[in-house]
């Protein structure tokens, strides 16, 4: 039976209409499980928004017919919803005329909730169809509660491991960076993959990917206690083979049966020249500004948590002005499908094909490759760096951070913009630069609650703005949103980022770190 088999809610819903509903009749389903005296629509399949906000939150006191079925522990059938609003005068929903069903869902001897089971055609149940129905969605309540509580759990260790990842990561002339962290969707559990960027000096930045073995809640707790010590050893002066030591002792101490891989790569800005060591994890993809693939292979030591004695060598890179960088963990490429070996040439050779590509399209890209499998067994970090050296007409940037909430700081912001851009001789754009800035971090304080980071940066022929924030949630344009169904808040943003897409060159949304980046691209005009 496919129920016994669901571990996800939206499972158990098509099983529940596959095995239950289509059997008798049914048209559609509802489900719905109490929580604190209230019930929560866990699911559905063919119920109208409509009828599910107004079931969403129920009390179950309310003198309702899905809250008097589950108080009840007893079925209330209806032929007609004429006959339905008899009983529930002004009840509200359930206009359609069609036959429904109110079935409590019996899970471990008690009422965990109801079905809303809405038929085809005007009908009722005979007691032996009763029976049976009963029966089977007593398997139903099981289910439905086992793939909630799953989920719940899921969410929670999820929730864990993105507030143990970077809220975000240091803004730097010389380097251009951004970072994507996906969870795996086949399984319920949480993988341990991490990355950081940390300034160590002012000529030398530090670059780490790593992943703990394993899919659970101790595999996240590891990954935490592994990046507050590599973090810590590094601001600490030790050199990346030091670092992976220590870090091995650590975790060797901690006394868990978990292993994990590392790699951590520190860059001196003013040359290019990059130290890298590797605790058994896969070296960085390295990819010149005309698109052409450099050789990275390490001497990697084993990985932490195996020896707690192991050493590890270092080797030394060059990355000339304009190369890329990728760090990444092995949920980027299709193990399964192609091979380790041939998946990180595709990688690679996808990186040096759109090597002048924004940053953050570039990210996306390589991420949507593997996001078109449909389920994936393993998390996925990546960390990409732009080296953009310290000559040439990439070296003007600027920083603003806005505190969380202080949307009067805007007005400022477009004063600081005038002058900014004036100084850099490309007052043409303040009045572009100044309403979509004023657009998007208005939007990002609005929906975010957390600081918000600007960052702006002049590229060849074009000015470049990141506005960062904490919330993974991508901003929708108005366009694109049911006006009925979407609150004034978020129609209001919607209108606004129509503002970015009319105005600026290029625009995007795409997460970074613990939250989202949201980016756009002027022209420079010519002369």
């Amino acid at each position: 039976m496919e129920l016994t088999a669901a571990d996800r809610v939206r499972d158990v819903v098509a099983a529940t209409r596959a095995e239950v509903v289509r059997p008798f009749g049914g048209r559609s389903v509802m489900l719905c499980l109490v929580e604190r005296g209230r019930l929560r629509v866990a699911g559905s399949s063919g119920i109208s928004k409509g009828d599910l906000r107004r079931v969403d939150g129920l009390t179950l006191a309310e003198g309702t017919p899905e809250g008097d079925c589950t108080l009840r522990v007893q079925p209330l059938l209806f032929a007609t919803s004429q006959e339905l609003r008899a009983a529930y005068p002004g009840l509200g929903r359930y206009d359609d005329g069609r036959a429904r069903a109110f079935l409590p869902l019996v899970s471990n001897g008690r009422a965990a909730g109801c079905c809303v089971l809405v038929f085809e055609s005007l009908r009722t149940l005979e007691q032996e169809e009763l029976a049976i129905l009963m029966i089977m969605l007593g398997q139903v309540g099981q289910s439905l509660e086992r793939a909630r509580s799953r989920e719940i759990d899921h969410a929670v260790i999820q929730g864990m491991q993105n507030a143990l990842l970077p809220r975000g990561l240091p803004h730097l002339k010389e380097v251009e960076t951004t970072a994507r962290y996906l969870p795996a969707t086949a399984g319920t559990e949480v993988g341990g993959d991490w990355y950081d960027v940390i300034r160590l000096s002012d000529d030398e930045i530090g670059m780490i990917i790593g992943d703990v073995e394993g899919h659970s809640a101790d595999a996240v707790g590891i990954m935490g206690q592994l990046r507050s010590g590599v973090r810590a050893y590094a601001m600490e002066g030790h050199d990346p083979a030091n670092v992976l030591a220590r870090s091995n002792r650590l975790l060797s101490e901690l006394e868990s049966d978990l292993f994990a891989t590392c790699c951590c790569m520190w860059l001196n800005l003013e040359t290019g020249v990059a130290t890298v060591a590797s605790a058994g994890h896969r070296p960085p993809l390295l990819v010149d500004s005309q698109g052409h693939a450099a050789s990275t292979r390490l001497r990697a030591g084993p990985p932490l948590g195996i020896d707690p004695e192991a050493a590890y060598l270092e080797t030394e890179l060059v990355i000339p002005a304009g190369g890329i960088a990728a760090l990444y963990t092995d949920g980027l490429l299709d193990i399964r499908g192609e091979g380790p070996e041939t998946s990180t040439v595709r990688l690679q050779r996808d990186i040096a094909a759109h090597t002048r590509e924004n940053l953050e399209v570039l990210a996306d890209r390589l991420i949507d490759l593997c996001g078109t499998r449909a389920q994936r067994e393993d998390d996925i970090a990546l960390l990409l760096m732009r080296y953009e050296g310290t000559q040439g007409p990439h070296g003007r940037v600027a920083h603003v951070s806005v505190q969380r909430h202080d949307v009067q700081r805007v007005r400022e912001l477009r004063h600081h913009l005038r002058d900014l851009v004036s100084d850099w001789g490309l007052a043409p754009l303040v009045e572009d630069l100044q309403l979509l800035v004023s657009e998007v971090v208005t939007n990002a304080l609005i929906h975010a609650h957390s600081e918000v980071d600007l960052r702006i940066r002049e590229q060849a022929g074009r000015l470049r703005v990141d506005v960062r924030d904490s919330d993974p949630h991508p901003p929708i344009p108005a366009a694109n949103l049911e006006l009925e169904e979407a609150g004034d808040d978020e129609a209001e943003s919607g209108r606004g980022l129509v503002i970015v897409d009319a105005v600026a060159s290029a625009w995007g949304s795409s997460p970074a770190g613990r939250g989202k980046t949201t980016w756009f691209e002027l022209t420079v005009p010519e002369g």
